[in-house]
């Protein structure tokens, strides 16, 4: 929320710690704002501090300072909008930070009414900040490979918004999730559902908890040129031909026979998988050649 720093300090955090909930405050986006509010926000009794800037430059600084002025744990909260936003994890830990939050939005974005030729979005100059659902692939990448990076804990945020989601990000490597978008369209009873599918389907693909799936992502199963190919359930194929029609190389031959890729035009994007109605279709490793299964 875009409230004023005041009123958090003197009414919305000590509410929130006073309901007995765990509290991360959120302080940005330069080092006088972490000089000004770091030691009134922990005074409230918070239980941990984040830190987010839009600029990459400020949040070493940022972190060392306010390390130096909480006794609370600290997280810094990565920008897709930096440079390299994995590039000063080193150095960051070496500030003494506790752990990361991945990631902040994606902008500036602009979307257009075509009806009234202007934009949807009121911030300055019709601009704004993406988040939701539309994010979440770029953020499951980052914390992927922040997860290789650091033993640090990663609180992963970004488009999660069904049980699935939850246990993508703790696939990738997250330790806890985050959730806004999803809470502010559905309401906080959501949260609720929330949990209890997670801990539906976390049995259903066979984890006991959150924790043992963090970071179980197995990238051994990831497609490769070189020892890729696909599987083909025949018995579940109902001879639609939508992986013909999607593929734009021409390179399948497919029917009631079976089905059969040309390995010269093939090019692994993986479409036609995306589009099989029946999940008929899938990668498996292999080795060599994309081949026929039936």
């Amino acid at each position: 929320s875009d409230y004023n720093p005041r009123q958090w300090v003197e009414q919305e955090l000590p509410a929130a710690v006073e309901a007995g909930v765990t509290v991360i405050a959120s302080i940005g986006h330069t080092l006088d704002e972490i000089k000004k509010w770091t030691v009134p926000i922990t005074a409230t009794g918070v239980s941990a501090v984040e830190l987010v800037s839009y600029e990459a430059m400020q949040i070493i600084p940022m972190a060392r300072e306010a390390v130096r002025l909480t006794g609370k744990p600290v997280f810094v909260k990565l920008s897709p909008n930096w440079v390299d936003p994995l590039a000063m994890i080193r150095e960051l830990e070496g500030c003494g930070v506790a752990g990361f939050t991945a990631m902040d939005s994606v902008g500036p974005v602009l979307s257009i009414d075509i009806k009234t030729r202007k934009s949807v979005v009121a911030g300055t100059d019709g601009r704004g900040w993406l988040t939701g659902s539309a994010i979440k692939p770029i953020i499951l990448h980052y914390i992927n490979a922040l997860s290789s990076m650091t033993s640090l804990p990663i609180i992963g945020l970004g488009g999660v918004t069904t049980a699935q989601d939850v246990i993508e990000f703790a696939l990738a490597g997250s330790h806890a999730v985050g959730l806004c978008t999803v809470l502010m369209l559905r309401g906080p009873d959501y949260l609720k559902k929330l949990i209890a599918d997670t801990a539906h389907l976390l049995v259903e693909v066979g984890f006991a908890s959150f924790s043992e799936a963090t970071g179980a992502m197995d990238t051994a199963a990831l497609p490769d040129e070189g020892t890729q190919q696909f599987s083909f359930d025949h018995t579940l194929c109902t001879d639609c031909r939508k992986c013909n029609q999607v593929c734009p190389y021409r390179a399948q031959h497919t029917g009631k026979k079976g089905f059969q890729v040309d390995r010269k035009l093939c090019r692994l994007c993986g479409l036609c998988i995306s589009v099989c109605p029946t999940e008929a279709l899938g990668f498996v490793p292999g080795p060599g050649q994309v081949g026929a299964s039936t």
